[in-house]
């Protein structure tokens, strides 16, 4: 996505003040790949993932966690979490309760709905 990262970096630089505070996180699989598109954005804080969806959470969480005072659990945490959400998500479609092409708003309902029923895993 070259072209919508070059619009918040503009944005950033020369936008309005709500503008200028934007914070953008940038991630690709690899060190350096971002150069042979990019060249414009060295400097930026690239974090690298190697398509690792353990690593991509932690990336994530720790950027999260470092933009106000609330404290998130740990990227591991929140992997075995998502683990054990996509294990019960093939009995969850066994059950008529998922379609095999989901929207982002029933999936974003139904990753809510699997969250308030698993409320002790956040005590």
């Amino acid at each position: 996505m070259p072209f919508e990262l070059g619009l918040d970096v503009g944005c950033q630089r020369y936008g309005a003040k709500k503008h200028k505070e934007k914070v953008i996180l940038i991630l690709d699989k690899q060190p350096f790949r971002y150069q042979k598109y990019l060249s414009d954005i060295a400097g930026q804080d690239i974090e690298y993932h190697s398509n690792k969806k353990n690593k991509i959470i932690c990336c994530i969480r720790d950027w999260y966690n470092g933009l106000d005072d609330q404290q998130f659990p740990s990227g591991e945490w929140i992997y075995e979490n998502f683990k054990k959400f996509n294990r019960q998500l093939p009995n969850m479609k066994r059950k008529g309760l998922l379609s095999e092409n989901l929207s982002f708003p029933d999936y974003s309902y139904i990753v809510s709905d699997w969250l308030s029923k698993e409320k002790e895993m956040f005590s």
